[in-house]
C-alpha cells in the first residue's frame, strides 16, 4: 500500500470502510472486526481500487452520490479491481462481499450494454496500479499485469 503513494495513509478504526478522494485516505475498522483476514484483506483491496482513480493516479469520476448510476459505476470498478487482485495474489476471494454489490451495477448494466466491458476494462487498470504498487513495496519488479505475487 506504500507505493500507492495515498496523501492520507491507510487507517484502521470505525466501524465502517471508504475511500475519501479529497484526503487520499483509505478508512477500514480494525482487522478484528471482521469475519476472516480475507473479507479484511477484501474490503482494503475495494477502497484501494477507488483509491486508483484518484486525479493523480487514473483519473476516475468521483462525482457520483450514493444512489446513482455513476456511483454505481465506481463501486462496480471497485469490486471487479479488488476480485483481480485478489485471484492475481492468490488470496482467498471474499464472495459473500463481491455478491452484495450485484444490485448496485444492475441498474447501470441494465441501461447500458457497455458498462460491464468498460468496467472491466477500469478494473483491470486498477488491479495492474495495485499489483505494481505490491510489487514495489516486496522490492520486485512486475512484468506483466496480473502477474501471482511470490
Amino acid at each position: 500500500m506504500d507505493r500507492l503513494g495515498l496523501t492520507g495513509g491507510l487507517r484502521c478504526g470505525g466501524d465502517s470502510a471508504f475511500y475519501v478522494p479529497s484526503t487520499d485516505a483509505i478508512h477500514v475498522p480494525a482487522v478484528e472486526a471482521f469475519g476472516s483476514v480475507d473479507a479484511f484483506r477484501a474490503s482494503v483491496l475495494h477502497e484501494a481500487g477507488h483509491a486508483t482513480g484518484h486525479r493523480d493516479r487514473l483519473a476516475r469520476d468521483f462525482s457520483g452520490r450514493f444512489g446513482d448510476e455513476s456511483y454505481a459505476f465506481e463501486e462496480l470498478v471497485a469490486e471487479l479491481a479488488s476480485a483481480f487482485t485478489q485471484a492475481a495474489l492468490g488470496l482467498r476471494a471474499d464472495i459473500e462481499n463481491h455478491a452484495s454489490y450485484i444490485d448496485n451495477w444492475q441498474r447501470v448494466l441494465t441501461r447500458d450494454s457497455r458498462a460491464f466491458v468498460k468496467g472491466c476494462t477500469l478494473a483491470q487498470q486498477a488491479a495492474d496500479l495495485l499489483l505494481a504498487a505490491h510489487a514495489a513495496d516486496k522490492g520486485e519488479e512486475q512484468t506483466q499485469p496480473l502477474q501471482r505475487a511470490a
